[in-house]
């Protein structure tokens, strides 16, 4: 899911955002265990698409969507 995050937050449709923003989001599965702590959190799905990690989001707390990320593939 650490691979799922980093492409959709470097996705080119984040142009709304700064490149420092982007670059700070980005970082944040860098640290492995806080990422697992905050995935662990609430009610997380994950999409996987040919054994390979597609999509995931987070319900946290409930009623509150704090992820739905989806990996740009290609093939």
């Amino acid at each position: 899911m650490a691979t799922v995050y980093r492409d959709a937050v470097q996705h080119p449709s984040v142009l709304a955002y700064t490149v420092k923003q982007v670059r700070v989001w980005a970082m944040h599965p860098e640290d492995m265990e806080a990422f697992q702590a905050t995935l662990s959190q609430g009610v997380t799905l994950c999409a996987v698409l040919d054994a390979t990690s597609a999509a995931f989001g987070q319900l946290h707390p409930v009623g509150h969507l704090a992820y739905l990320l989806n990996r740009r593939l290609i093939g």
